[in-house]
């Protein structure tokens, strides 16, 4: 049997193990690292392993930053793909106001606020206002129970990949996001704020932070203003008070 390497002999030893030093210091570590042949397995190892964590950041920081949501500017566009095999991309919704839903069937404040939410989808669907569910981290057999269950009609879809709540700069569910006719982020004023929000955080419940008779108020204010905008804080749109403090985790219940 051959080898590719030399038998170690006195005339031939092996060659010995190189020291090791420390990276901060530069101090001998008492380690050895091998050479030779070993010494370059050890090194291509460690080109690798860092050649997936510059890839990793590159992924990281190429993402859509979600924080960037401001209210008054331009939505993040998205194409959400429903259930129902329907596709739904916002730059194709000019005109209409959407009410982008972020929910889960593991969270529970989620199906606190789901009846409130069809009821406004029956006032309003006939008048150019469309809700959209986006369901965040989730089974689509949990999902499509969770949408039979509570009897929820207006358009739902899976974030595969948690494309959409990524952009939208999610932190916990439910939350939800008005987009304007013309596609913008509606500010909402929100009571104990300074500055007006981009999302209604937590749920839309009678007695909560927001309530449904808020979201009413605002579509009203939406459809009746036509061009809301950066200034929508000054067309008389509701003042909420401030959100539920009381958040479901962005992450599902270990089972």
């Amino acid at each position: 049997m051959t080898s590719d390497l030399p038998t170690p002999t006195r005339e031939n030893p092996a060659p010995p193990p190189v020291p090791e030093r420390d990276a901060a210091s530069g101090r001998l570590t008492g380690r050895s690292i091998p050479s030779g042949r070993g010494a370059a397995s050890v090194l291509l190892l460690v080109g690798i392993v860092a050649a997936f964590a510059v890839i990793a950041v590159l992924a990281f920081a190429l993402r859509e930053p979600g924080a960037a949501l401001q209210p008054g500017e331009p939505a993040p566009d998205f194409t959400l793909n429903s259930f129902e095999g329907e596709q739904y991309e916002l730059s194709a919704l000019r005109g209409r106001v959407i009410v982008l839903n972020f929910w889960a069937s593991w969270c529970i404040e989620c199906s606190v606020e789901a009846a409130d939410l069809v009821a406004v989808w029956r006032e309003f669907q006939d008048r150019g206002v469309l809700v959209l569910g986006v369901d965040y981290t989730d089974t689509e057999a949990a999902a499509l129970d969770y949408l039979e269950r509570l009897q929820i009609s207006y358009p739902n879809g899976p974030d595969l990949g948690a494309r959409i709540s990524s952009r939208y700069g999610l932190t916990g569910v439910p939350e939800t996001v008005l987009i304007d006719r013309e596609g913008r982020i509606v500010p909402l004023r929100v009571a104990g704020e300074q500055r007006p929000l981009a999302k209604i955080v937590g749920p839309i419940v009678p007695g909560g932070g927001y309530t449904p008779d808020d979201l009413r108020n605002t579509l009203e204010a939406l459809l009746a203003d036509g061009d809301v905008g950066s200034g929508a804080t000054e067309h008389g749109l509701p003042i909420a008070l401030a959100p539920s403090s009381n958040r479901i985790p962005t992450r599902p219940p270990r089972r």
